[in-house]
């Protein structure tokens, strides 16, 4: 049989390799609206701000940081509107010091660009999907379809492509945990123009080491399609089972709708039966007194 083409994008990917049921509950779009996004919101922030001074005809130097004021509040109500989550702040300084952040951020950013962006044709958030033929679960060949979206393409010439991806941390380690999309996005970018990409790296001005080239191997890329596949033999079969890991749980954004905290699990504690219990005790204790 044919099965039928299913997407998968970087992000999903990792979702479903810490969890098949987080991954199966998020592509059915059970997250929970009022989520804290208070994480990943600087990064939103960082990369909203440089897509529109990259959009400028030309880009003007020296404003990108005049920027991040208005963007921190259109980013704050757009979650709201579109019930994708919440920013809580952490604390009375938390919100200064988060656009004070964006803003160092920023004006590192801004040479960096002008160095290995600006003097080619580029594209930034660049919404991709390509079709791509698997090995599927009978042995035949199934379609999928990469989908994502690249912070930075770059053309330096014809056929001569180049992917860079902004990073919003101070973490001079945070680059091992998210590698890998440098190689899903050339993987990517092969199945658009037919070429590998001569160039890509991680951009993270708030590091000591601002710009990280990342050399790509044949065995990168086998290894990552291998982690593909897998992902949608998991989807193809339904295969969904919840992750034996329940360290992240309380995190968890669709953790509502999880078998594991459903009342009929056998796994849920049900803190109102607790509570319910506790208060009987007591009053038992008070009778007895």
């Amino acid at each position: 049989m044919t099965y039928p083409p299913i997407a998968i994008s970087w992000s999903s990917l990792r979702t479903h390799e810490e969890c098949r049921q987080k991954a199966k509950l998020v592509r059915e779009r059970k997250g929970n609206p009022s989520q804290n996004i208070r994480n990943f919101f600087h990064g939103n922030v960082v990369d909203r701000v440089m897509r529109e001074w990259l959009d400028g005809d030309p880009p003007v130097p020296g404003t990108m940081a005049s920027f991040v004021a208005r963007v921190m509040e259109e980013e704050e109500q757009r979650a709201l509107d579109r019930k994708s989550g919440i920013v809580k702040w952490r604390d009375a300084n938390d919100r200064e010091e988060v656009f004070s952040f964006c803003q160092q951020l920023v004006v590192k950013l801004e040479p960096i660009l002008e160095r290995l962006i600006l003097p080619y044709d580029y594209d930034m958030g660049m919404r991709f999907k390509v079709p791509m033929s698997i090995p599927d679960p009978d042995g035949g060949k199934s379609n999928i379809l990469l989908t994502g979206e690249m912070d930075l393409l770059v053309r330096q010439a014809p056929d001569r492509w180049a992917v860079w991806d902004l990073k919003a941390t101070a973490n001079n380690d945070y680059w091992r945990k998210t590698v890998a999309q440098l190689t899903f996005y050339d993987i990517a970018v092969r199945g658009m123009f037919g070429k590998f990409p001569v160039e890509a790296g991680l951009i993270q001005p708030m590091c000591d080491q601002q710009v990280l080239p990342v050399s790509i191997s044949s065995q990168d890329r086998v290894d990552l399609m291998s982690r593909i596949v897998l992902m949608a033999h998991d989807m193809w079969l339904d295969f969904a089972p919840i992750t034996d890991n329940g360290s992240s749980c309380s995190y968890c954004h669709v953790r509502h709708a999880c078998e594991r905290y459903k009342p009929t699990s056998p796994n849920r504690v049900s803190f109102v039966s607790v509570a319910k219990r506790s208060r009987e005790v007591a009053n038992e204790h008070r009778r007895e007194s």
